[in-house]
Formats: structure tokens, C-alpha cells, sequence
């Protein structure tokens, strides 16, 4: 994925909801259990890629990968042939600088489908034929409503069809090994998004990223694993941009823009629209962090053993020494339980930058070990409670003082401290 983050895909993230479905990568996960390991490219309107930016922060990953030996056999043909030997040349030239940034070679074939708008709309949109797909949206927008993120009686389904429909270009489907992708002739716009997801299904291939799923209800871990993949990838897709003469990136450029023109699904909150970057700027963040200090092979141990939380990811210091996650029970509730999960410390920051200013929320957040949620409904409510566990006392302080000034300007929450270390929010908002 680049350029944006799929709506629900980071709501997931954020604490996801209801019950779990087994859908291709990067379709909007419709649960707790994050089945959807990253692979898919959405792009905002008016979104374009700036030269000057993507050079700079490239330098890592061109110094180290020349230094890397690709130790595998290379396959003759990485790619399943298109028919189209125009094509064909272009995918293989993509899978081989694939390769040569990653250090690895493909293991079986890819299938590449370049699809027209109509025929890709028609693969990304298909589980919204899907009742218990749609029913979880439903509860994610409950989830985000309660905590004020968006408004009450916010179309969250209509959001999230518009921005699956028209913002993702690209997506990777472990399940048959196949890449779907919005363009049917490999421009260097096309070209891009095909060199990122070829990076997912590499990394899937040699790391078994389907595999890495997460089946419990962790959702932050979910998030830490996909910003590492997000991170991979974007670290390849950004030497394919470095490469490109001046006319291949003009042309990359006003591909982009005119794409972006052409797009008029609904805004998200900013709030939202925050939460929808994290994984990528993140994961970019990360992935440099690793390859800097430790080469191409750190990334690949990354990949071996990936970041636990969001905040391993935030605190790479916190990643090397394996912090340990406290465990947190699910919270009591008032009502009929509706959903429970995780947040993480990457998503407190964002609840919190709502109503404080950024480097408070990030302060705050920094302590954190570990938290659970509970969304449930009274006669007359809907709420939610958040535990949050500390890594010390004096971080609990900070933590319930940062809540209590967020709780002010919110309709009804109210801060507690059940135990020394342990923080618990509740809002609520009437039903209806």
C-alpha cells in the first residue's frame, strides 16, 4: 500500500470489532482477528509522489541492498506470462528489481491481473455482498462513533465502499499467490504499484506472512505487522522511484494527479484520516530504522519475528529488547458486550491527538503496556471502557492526567485508576 490507508484496514488497528471473516489481503478486515495481512495500494485525491521527498528518504535502502547477495536460484519466469510480451517484459523487470531490493528471490510464480477500472471495482467491492462484512463495518462505526472520532450518524459503510472503490489501486492475495491491479498497461504509475505488491508477495513467499495472521483479538499486534510489511515494501517501490529518468517520473507524477482528480469519495474525519497514514509513514520509519542499522538481514529477522505492538514499532529500542506486553483482562461492562479487543499505544496517540496537543498525546502514550477494550450497550447507551496498563506509576500519572483533559471535551467519559499502574477510560454516548 501507498500514498493513504484503507479506511477500515486501520480501524482494524485501532481496535477492530465484531466477529472475523477470512477475506483476501487487503480487503478491510471484518474483525478482531486481523486477517488481512497488508497488500493493498490506495492512493488519496491529489495525492502525488514528491520528487525531492522520495529521494531523500531512500538513501538507505539503495546503499545497503547493492552490498546484499541474493542467495536463491532466480526463476526464469517470476512472473506467470501475461500473453502480452510488452507486459511480460515490464513484470519482469519489476519482479527482478523486486529481488534485487529485497535481497531474495521469488519461489514460485506470481500472477499479475491488470485489470480495468470496471473489473477491478468488481474484485475489491465483492464482500460487500458479504451480510456479516457489512455487520462488522457497522460495529467498527459504533466503536469510533462512542469515542467521537466521527460523528453521530456518519455513513461509515458508505465511506468505506467509496474509498475501497475508487482509492485502492493494487492488491496481493496470499491465499492464490495472485496480484490484482486498477490499469491495464504498465505505465510508471502502474509500474509503481505493481513493484510494491510484488514486494508483499515476496516477503510472503520467503516469510509466510500469511502465516503471521493474528487469531486472537490483538489488533495492535495486527498493526505492527503490517507496518513492517507496509515499511518493506514501500522501501523497494521508493529505489523503483529513484530509478526513473526525469520524463518517467513526470509522467508517474501527472498519471497520479489525474487519477487522484477523478476520485470523489467522501472525506473522513481528520481524526480518521490520521489513523489511515500511520501504518505507512510508521512503517516506513521502521523498516529504514532496520535496514540503517543492520542491513537488508535485519529486516529480514524482522520478518522471522516481527514488532508484538505498535509500540515496539514507535520504540525500536523497545523492539530489539523484546519489551514484554502486560497482560490486561478484558474490562467489566455495564451492559451487553458488543466487541472487545486491543488498541495499543500508536492508536491512544491518535485518540488522544484528537483533543491534545500531539506532543502531550505522544508523551502520554509512551508509557503504555498493555490494554484492553470492551464496547457494550445499556437500555439507553452505547459505551466503551479502556484499560490501559503502565509501564510505571509515574507513567499511569501522566497517562490519567492526559485522559482526564481529553474527557473534558468529551459528552460523557469519565477517568479512573483501578489499580496503581492501570488506567480506565469509559465513554458513552445515548442510543439513537
Amino acid at each position: 500500500m501507498r500514498n493513504g490507508h484503507l479506511l477500515a484496514t486501520l480501524v482494524l488497528a485501532a481496535g477492530g470489532v465484531a466477529c472475523a471473516t477470512s477475506t483476501p489481503v487487503g480487503t478491510p478486515p471484518t474483525g478482531t482477528v486481523a486477517t488481512s495481512i497488508p497488500g493493498v495500494t490506495v492512493v488519496a485525491p491529489g495525492d502525488t509522489v514528491d520528487p525531492e521527498t522520495s529521494t531523500s528518504r531512500t538513501s538507505t535502502s539503495t546503499a545497503t541492498s547493492t552490498a546484499t547477495t541474493v542467495a536463491e536460484t532466480p526463476l526464469a519466469h517470476p512472473i506467470t506470462p501475461t500473453g502480452d510480451p510488452a507486459a511480460d517484459a515490464a513484470l519482469l523487470g519489476a519482479a527482478r528489481l523486486v529481488e534485487r531490493e529485497r535481497g531474495h528471490t521469488f519461489a514460485t510464480a506470481v500472477t499479475v491481473q491488470l485489470l480495468a477500472d470496471v473489473d477491478f471495482e468488481a474484485v475489491i467491492l465483492q464482500d460487500f455482498a458479504d451480510d456479516l462484512f457489512v455487520r462488522s463495518l457497522l460495529a467498527q462505526a459504533e466503536l469510533l462513533t462512542v469515542l467521537e472520532l466521527i460523528p453521530s450518524g456518519t455513513d461509515y459503510v458508505g465511506i468505506v465502499r467509496a474509498r475501497m472503490g475508487e482509492g485502492i489501486i493494487g492488491m496481493y492475495v496470499p491465499a492464490n499467490g495472485e496480484l490484482y491491479v486498477r490499469g491495464t498497461t504498465m505505465t510508471p504509475y502502474v509500474t509503481s504499484t505493481v513493484v510494491h505488491e510484488l514486494t508483499h508477495a515476496l516477503d510472503d513467499q520467503r516469510f509466510e506472512l500469511d502465516s503471521k495472521a493474528i487469531a486472537d483479538g490483538d489488533a495492535d499486534r495486527s498493526f505492527a505487522l503490517s507496518a513492517l510489511a507496509e515499511g518493506s515494501a514501500q522501501m523497494v517501490e521508493q529505489a523503483y522511484l529513484d530509478a526513473l529518468t526525469v520524463d518517467d517520473m513526470a509522467q508517474l507524477i501527472g498519471e497520479q494527479r489525474d487519477y487522484g482528480r477523478q476520485m470523489h469519495f467522501p472525506a473522513a474525519p481528520i481524526s480518521v484520516n490520521e489513523l489511515m497514514q500511520d501504518q505507512y509513514s510508521l512503517g516506513l520509519t521502521f523498516v529504514d530504522g532496520l535496514v540503517h542499522r543492520g542491513g537488508l538481514a535485519a529486516l529480514d529477522a524482522a520478518f522471522r519475528d516481527p514488532p508484538e505492538s505498535t509500540e515496539q514499532v514507535l520504540h525500536p529500542d523497545k523492539f530489539s529488547a523484546r519489551d514484554p506486553i502486560v497482560s490486561v483482562a478484558v474490562p467489566p461492562s455495564d451492559g451487553t458486550v458488543q466487541a472487545s479487543g486491543t488498541m495499543g499505544e500508536q492508536t491512544l496517540i491518535e485518540l488522544l491527538n484528537a483533543e491534545l496537543a500531539p506532543a502531550t498525546a505522544r508523551a502520554a502514550a509512551a508509557g503504555w503496556g498493555g490494554d484492553r477494550y470492551v464496547l457494550f450497550t445499556t437500555a439507553t447507551q452505547e459505551c466503551v471502557r479502556i484499560d490501559v496498563a503502565s509501564d510505571s506509576v509515574a507513567d499511569a500519572h501522566e497517562l490519567q492526567a492526559a485522559f482526564r483533559s481529553w474527557a473534558i471535551r468529551q459528552h460523557d467519559a469519565t477517568v479512573t485508576a483501578p489499580g496503581t499502574q492501570l488506567v480506565r477510560v469509559t465513554a458513552c454516548r445515548a442510543m439513537g
